[in-house]
């Protein structure tokens, strides 16, 4: 069973650092989200979950970027 993305989840921690440090043109949610989708389902052979995944949210970002 995998485990869950907790607040205090090192790695999650320094994606989102280092999206501050960077200033990149994404969202806390989006970084949380894929995080999230790669953590659960890492260690299945077939990618196509955390593919399609990725490719809403991302979408999702996009969109609600259009929004503002």
């Amino acid at each position: 069973m995998p485990e869950e993305v907790t607040a205090d989840d090192i790695v999650l921690d320094i994606l989102l650092t280092l999206r501050h440090e960077h200033q990149a043109p994404i969202s806390d949610r989006l970084v949380r989200e894929i995080y999230a989708l790669q953590k659960l389902h890492q260690f299945e052979a077939e990618r196509d979950k955390v593919i399609l995944g990725t490719k809403r949210a991302v979408e999702s970002e996009v969109d609600a970027g259009d929004e503002m």
